[in-house]
């Protein structure tokens, strides 16, 4: 099923899913219209990617409209069913929520690389507190309040 990554970056988007012998690599890159889209396969990968619907859909499918009345306003309306990730507080996100969001705008290929974060942390974030013994989804959750505090979020 080709999927299309709604984040389009120079290069495309790189993404791993897996670990080892069994990794999936995929290059999400713009095709004749411009939309950046990849071929995948494996029904687990179409549901993982089409589960973060900040980043991933069917091409041409129209993206969810937003809610007009909270626009111009960061936080959530109370009472929301949105599961969007900011809903729900930092500390309530699961690793896999953790690892989806470290790819998707962080651009991070393997969320599961320590090295990888730490470069990205020191470089992006001038954030040199990482330690390559925490936990990678600590050291994520670490990244997004970095970012978070630096205002780099709108």
């Amino acid at each position: 099923m080709l999927i299309q990554c709604t984040i389009e970056r120079v290069n495309g988007t790189s993404v791993t899913i897996g670990k080892g012998k069994s990794a999936r690599n995929y290059h999400f890159t713009p095709d004749k219209d411009g939309m950046h889209v990849c071929e995948v396969k494996d029904k687990n990968d179409i549901a993982r990617f089409l589960s973060i619907k900040e980043s991933y859909c069917i091409p041409g499918a129209e993206p969810e409209p937003e809610d007009e009345d909270n626009e111009n306003n960061n936080e959530s309306p109370e009472g929301s069913d949105d599961d969007g990730f900011d809903e729900k507080p930092l500390d309530k996100w699961t690793d896999a929520e953790l690892s989806a969001h470290a790819v998707t705008t962080f651009g991070i290929n393997d969320a599961d690389d320590k090295d990888e974060l730490v470069e990205f942390a020191c470089e992006m974030l001038n954030l040199d507190s990482l330690k390559k013994t925490m936990k990678a989804p600590t050291m994520i959750r670490t990244m997004i309040e970095s970012a978070n505090d630096q205002g780099l979020y709108q």
